[in-house]
């Protein structure tokens, strides 16, 4: 028979930590924390146990958790120490004894209701010996690091202890979105389709309001590292597997079109070949992500934004000062030329930029990018608490049109400053006019902005593929039950593997591409946002959908869109909407009836 609660009675020193451990004391903790054990398996885990209290109703102690409400809020966790269950005599030889057992057994039951705040209650009689005993093992876990806001694991280089404030959470989320395809991209298309670009992100508001309704409350409160968890806890192992995979593939695949773009600058301005300039850009990012994580990666998001928020304030400022004619008659002739058209409202499925591919399409298409996204949500996971994580997505929301459409204005200043002139690659028209301008240090300007951008987004992608590698595959298919040094050192050992990884597809974007970045990054991605709407849609709303039937639906999904893709001119922003209905028509299709009775 296992003892646990006189396991120390007996032994030399029997109160102390070292002794506790030496016993597997706090195993099952550090457990807990290493593997991001979600509360709801804890609960399941005590119900099945039988554990049960020794008063008059001997009501299950996991059925009693499961009754606390998930939602956000100041939750207690109160441990009767009082002695007062009838016929036992056992609180005090337990705090005299074995006192962390009882500090442990509060992490736990803290953990899986959603407590930060516990109090053990002490009879009177308690005072001297057990009070004594008792604290003085508390001060021993607070020094271990098993208490208190200061514990030591790999959480802090997935979530940074949660201590960040939300402004700099909200600022780094549109640093990673904004990043040197951005800068380069946004006004290579402006330059080529004028002001209809802006429609694609009319959405923003409603996308942010709509995420933070129906996503945040659920990844914040379940208490996760990777969102992905989810699918786990909702269907089953592969469903988790899969959304991870996707997210990882499609996650490469941006990550390479952000280093080809800012390599594709550096190879501008140095004359350093593009191939090796995408090792040194990789190296960079590589290095401050390893070393500092989450917190690092949002820190020098915040920096990195003032630069290159600065760098295009300059870039305008000097465009506007350019022109041979008045701003009003440039706007005149842009009129003349269609490019200042903002609303395209033809319903035309074969245009990409219309109202209706903004306000319908890309909508689905951005809930999905910020919703279900782990680098995007993996920021607002390591807020202090859900109401600063909506705050910091409401802050990007806000600012991410406006950001666009700053770009997106250029890009058709650029097309009056050089009179609608073809460029070989569209991507160099602001190098070319920092070239062309001839102001001092503007290209220097323009660099440090650039490389600015895309850091911010290369250290945000490498952090969120190592933590869904780590936690989504390492973890649950080949170390369960290692230290959390070992997984800190797995995260960092990923981190490196894919900023190597990432490096062939960015060379493939060198050799291959044509047009404006920006818009090949997005067309890439459409091919996979339907499918993780369609997954975490049946998630969130259908009862029925099994995980066989999900698989199923998302592989069609594929398939569908695909074809759609190869076979037909639809327009790249309704690959979501096609994608998702695929997914879910055919998961309901494969869903098996009911037998008739």
């Amino acid at each position: 028979m296992t003892k646990l609660c006189t396991e120390t009675f007996g032994l030399r020193n029997p109160a102390s930590i070292e002794t506790y451990i030496e016993c597997g004391g706090y195993k099952a903790w550090k457990n807990i924390v290493s593997n991001h054990t979600s509360k709801s398996e804890i609960i399941n885990k005590i119900k099945n146990s039988g554990l049960r209290g020794k008063g008059g109703a001997g009501f299950l102690t996991g059925l009693k958790w499961s009754f606390i409400p998930l939602q956000s809020g100041q939750k207690y966790l109160v441990c009767n120490s009082d002695e007062s269950e009838p016929g036992t005599c056992k609180d005090r030889d337990i705090l005299r004894y074995n006192p962390h057992s009882l500090i442990e057994g509060m992490l736990i039951a803290s953990y899986a209701i959603g407590a930060s705040v516990a109090y053990n209650y002490l009879r009177g009689e308690f005072i001297d010996e057990q009070r004594k005993v008792f604290l003085k093992a508390l001060d021993e876990a607070i020094q271990h690091n098993f208490v208190g806001k200061n514990i030591k694991n790999s959480d802090d280089f997935y979530l940074g202890q949660k201590q960040t404030p939300w402004w700099a959470i909200g600022i780094s989320v549109i640093a990673t979105y904004v990043s040197a395809m951005t800068f380069l991209g946004a006004p290579a298309w402006a330059y080529s389709e004028g002001l209809s670009v802006i429609a694609l992100h009319l959405n923003y508001p409603l996308v942010i309001m709509a995420v933070i309704i129906f996503f945040f409350p659920f990844f914040y409160n379940a208490g996760v590292a990777s969102i992905y968890d989810y699918q786990e806890r909702r269907f089953g192992k592969r469903a988790r597997a899969m959304v991870s995979s996707i997210f990882m593939l499609s996650q490469i695949m941006s990550s390479a079109a952000i280093l080809y773009a800012t390599s594709f600058v550096l190879s501008f301005i140095t004359g350093v070949p593009v191939v090796w300039s995408i090792v040194i850009v990789t190296a960079i990012a590589l290095i401050y992500t390893m070393m500092g994580g989450i917190t690092a990666v949002i820190w020098t998001d915040v920096i990195q934004s003032v630069i290159l928020f600065v760098g295009a304030g300059i870039i305008m400022y000097a465009l506007l000062e350019s022109g041979d004619t008045t701003l009003s008659s440039s706007m005149s002739e842009l009129k003349a030329q269609g490019k200042l058209n903002p609303l395209n409202w033809d319903f035309d499925f074969t245009e990409e930029t219309t109202v209706w591919s903004g306000i319908i399409a890309m909508t689905l298409h951005h809930i999905t990018v910020y919703g279900t996204n782990q680098m995007m949500v993996q920021r607002t996971l390591a807020a202090k608490n859900i109401g600063d994580a909506k705050k910091s997505y409401l802050l990007m929301g806000f600012c991410a049109f406006f950001i666009y459409f700053f770009f997106i204005v250029l890009g058709v200043l650029f097309y009056d400053f050089y009179q609608g002139k073809t460029f070989e690659n569209s991507n160099t028209i602001i190098l070319q006019f920092a070239t062309d301008y001839g102001l001092p240090g503007l290209m220097g300007i323009i660099a440090a902005a650039v490389m600015a951008a895309s850091m911010s987004s290369l250290d945000s992608s490498f952090n969120s593929l190592s933590t869904v590698a780590t936690i989504d595959f390492y973890i649950k298919y080949f170390k369960k039950d290692a230290s959390d040094a070992h997984y800190l050192k797995a995260s960092r050992i990923f981190t490196l593997f894919f900023a190597v990884l990432i490096i062939f597809p960015a060379i493939g974007y060198h050799l291959f591409s044509e047009g404006s970045i920006l818009e090949i990054l997005s067309k890439v991605g459409s091919y996979f946002v339907g499918a993780q709407m369609g997954m975490f849609f049946l998630g969130f709303f259908s009862k029925q959908t099994t995980e066989n039937g999900l698989i199923i639906g998302t592989l069609s999904g594929f398939i569908v869109v695909t074809l759609v893709a190869l076979n037909t001119d639809i327009a790249w922003p309704w690959y979501c909407i096609i994608g998702a209905s695929a997914n879910i028509v055919v998961t309901a299709i494969a869903i098996p009836k009911s037998p008739a009775i």
